[in-house]
């Protein structure tokens, strides 16, 4: 009885005695190549979604990653929000928002503690992160009226 691996051991062996009768390094240029595709998918690995369960993991690898222009498109299919997405990944989509929310808690702490100076100053750092310098300063000059001897304050 004829094994049914037979025709396959009959081209590997018919294979191995072309690649040996012939002049170029066949062989050698097969293990190149396995070795460029490894190292290639090795340099390659930080773009990987690689263990990616649904979409909202993949969008969220792609914001970790820093490519937030794809990781918004995936966070917005057709229009809506992909279900179960979280505040961490709309966090990491849109950083300015994070901002945003810090900018409004001070507010509130301000409005029960008025006159409080670390208030002021975080609150005039944080708008100058987000660009708004003159808000920013604004807020600057209230808390140097507080406490013009702060170190912060001096030239």
């Amino acid at each position: 009885m004829k094994n049914k691996n037979s025709f396959w051991r009959s081209l590997e062996v018919y294979t191995w005695k072309v690649v040996r009768r012939s002049p170029l390094p066949w062989q050698w240029i097969g293990v190149g190549i396995v070795l460029s595709m490894m190292g290639m998918s090795l340099i390659n690995v930080k773009n990987s979604v690689v263990g990616a369960r649904d979409l909202r993991e993949v969008s969220l690898k792609a914001a970790e990653k820093g490519d937030y222009p794809l990781a918004e498109r995936l966070y917005m299919t057709e229009g809506r929000q992909v279900l179960g997405a979280s505040s961490e990944l709309e966090d990491k989509i849109y950083p300015e928002r994070v901002v945003e929310r810090r900018i409004r808690a001070l507010e509130t702490k301000l409005e029960e503690y008025p006159g409080n100076r670390e208030i002021l100053v975080v609150l005039a750092r944080l708008y100058e992160e987000i660009g708004n310098s003159e808000e920013g300063r604004e807020y600057l000059e209230q808390a140097r009226v507080l406490d013009p001897n702060d170190p912060i304050f001096q030239p």
